[in-house]
């Protein structure tokens, strides 16, 4: 019986360890590389725009090229914001529901106890 109740404790702090870094990692995805790669996307667009404007005649696939490259990368950062609610949310979601099971152990326990103690 002790020898469970620290084991629930260990998975308890384990699990907040896990929490925290789930939180980080969507914080990461949604933030600083959602950023950089939308501002790829935006680099690559200037660039092609600035194929646009030249006088040469042969400059149209480098600027679909450039603008293209830009559109990718636009998408890209997207698809970073958008993961956390497909993994990261969901995963932390499932922990907080096991979090609130494990609460619940000590009290079964101690009714355990109280109830084999009587016999």
């Amino acid at each position: 019986l002790l020898w469970y109740q620290r084991r629930v404790r260990v998975m308890e702090g384990t699990l907040d360890k896990l929490v925290k870094q789930n939180d980080d990692y969507a914080g990461k995805m949604t933030g600083g590389i959602k950023h950089m790669y939308s501002k790829y996307g935006s680099i690559f667009k200037e660039l092609g725009e600035l194929f646009d404007t030249g006088p040469l005649n042969n400059s149209k696939p480098v600027n679909v090229a450039l603008m293209s490259t830009g559109r990718c990368y636009q998408e890209i950062s997207e698809v970073y914001e958008n993961q956390p609610r497909y993994d990261a949310h969901v995963m932390c979601e499932s922990v907080r529901e096991y979090q609130g099971m494990l609460g619940a152990v000590p009290d079964m326990l101690h009714v355990h106890k109280g109830a084999a103690q009587k016999v």
